[in-house]
């Protein structure tokens, strides 16, 4: 796991487009790439990319602080977790979660905060299998929340 650099953001963007369509998403490549590069602080997020040994990027995932815009909180928010569709079923998601809990815990968070589609049955599962316990729900989103 590699914390992420500039040389990771076409792998990283790809990563999350396709991830976005396989739940539903529907824009183009254009402007989904156009509202991702617009909302992520590539220096307050903390964004982490999963290798392999040939630097192929098999997975990644992205919080940030819980409201962004404070100066302190022990909160953070789970924008993106993301695995290359060609890598899932083989543990990676939990080893990216794994590695999040790790990183947040050392950096001063105790709360993390989440949000999947309903029809997201991958997600729900990872997130319930990774410790988290349902805050909220709607009939389009699960709130989810776990304390580190």
């Amino acid at each position: 796991m590699v914390d992420y650099a500039p040389t990771h953001l076409q792998d990283l963007l790809t990563l999350l487009y396709e991830t976005a369509r396989s739940s539903g998403f529907s824009a183009s490549r254009e402007k989904f790439k156009h509202d991702v590069i617009k909302h992520i602080d590539f220096t307050a997020d903390i964004i982490r990319i999963l290798e392999d040994d040939r630097g192929r990027v098999l997975g990644c995932y992205r919080c940030s602080r819980r409201p962004r815009e404070a100066e302190y909180t022990d909160a953070a928010y789970l924008f993106d977790i993301a695995v290359h569709r060609d890598y899932r079923g083989r543990g990676y998601g939990r080893k990216l979660f794994d590695d999040m809990f790790h990183v947040l815990r050392r950096s001063g968070y105790r709360r993390l905060y989440s949000s999947s589609r309903r029809e997201n049955e991958a997600a729900a599962s990872l997130h319930a299998a990774s410790g988290f316990d349902i805050v909220r729900e709607s009939e389009l989103w699960i709130e989810w929340q776990k304390l580190l």
